[in-house]
């Protein structure tokens, strides 16, 4: 996939933000190893972590699995009010 210059700069400066490339190609859903290469490109030196700490990662799983509960939930609730509503 071919990116412009503009989202590339935008990139970069996240990571130089965020101090985490991990974090910031995740986001993005772009491969580590593309940022990367736009950052050598760039001549830029940035400061980063290339992979997220544990703690990151837990904080994430849990806030993931917080989320698709709650989607259950609201997914058995539509349910139980479709069938409630029709009834043919």
């Amino acid at each position: 996939m071919q990116y412009n210059p503009e989202f590339k700069s935008k990139i970069i400066n996240e990571v130089q933000e965020v101090k985490s490339l991990s974090v910031v190609a995740r986001k993005h859903s772009i491969a580590p190893s593309t940022i990367s290469d736009w950052i050598k490109k760039e001549n830029k030196h940035i400061e980063y972590k290339l992979e997220s700490s544990k703690k990151d990662l837990k904080a994430e799983n849990k806030g993931l699995k917080k989320k698709l509960a709650d989607a259950e939930l609201e997914l058995m609730i539509l349910k139980d009010l479709f069938k409630k509503s029709y009834n043919p």
